[in-house]
């Protein structure tokens, strides 16, 4: 198995907040400051239309992470995490 190495452009854009929007008019919000659109089209991880705004929480779980990253479907109890 081999492990993918990270995205440079979702690495720099991590930064902590004190909290995930909790509402989607919070979640908009939170996405528009974020403004992955315009490192979607600096990006070459994925398609642009596919580089979105997630909130989560690292995989210490003791932080929790604003980044813009590859949008994956996620089935089961998994969870996106962030190192």
């Amino acid at each position: 198995m081999t492990q993918q190495s990270p995205c440079l452009e979702s690495v720099k854009s991590k930064t902590a907040v004190e909290r995930c929007p909790t509402s989607k008019d919070e979640w908009d919000r939170a996405a528009q400051k974020k403004n992955c659109e315009i490192l979607a089209k600096r990006q070459n991880c994925t398609t642009p239309e596919n580089f979105k705004y997630h909130c989560v929480i690292n995989s210490y779980r003791n932080e929790t992470v604003e980044v813009c990253a590859a949008e994956k479907l996620i089935q089961g109890y998994d969870f996106i995490r962030s190192n």
